[in-house]
């Protein structure tokens, strides 16, 4: 499962991965794992680096869908640090091939 949106010139693709891992009391939990890449044309290369965001406890997140959210929150963040901007455009999913 992968979206994609244009952020400050930039385009952005996240993609989710299902990721299994031990919680505190050390049962087997499944959670998902948003992974951005960040580019500066709507293709991404061998050289765009994968980004894997967790939550705030560096764990997979319990859904999909905050899963995606939180990719694409930390994508305009990492965006607004590169070019020194706060985040506060906001941002719209739009239909960018998936490469």
């Amino acid at each position: 499962m992968g979206k994609a949106f244009e952020y400050r010139g930039f385009y952005v693709f996240v993609y989710i991965e299902q990721s299994e891992w031990r919680s505190t009391q050390g049962s087997r939990e499944v959670g998902y794992v948003p992974v951005i890449q960040i580019a500066e044309r709507d293709e991404i290369t061998e050289q765009s680096s994968r980004i894997r965001v967790g939550n705030v406890a560096g764990n997979p997140f319990g859904s999909a869908d905050a899963a995606m959210d939180a990719g694409g929150t930390a994508a305009r963040k990492f965006i607004a640090d590169m070019i020194g901007h706060n985040v506060t455009q906001a941002f719209a999913w739009k239909e960018l091939p998936l490469h």
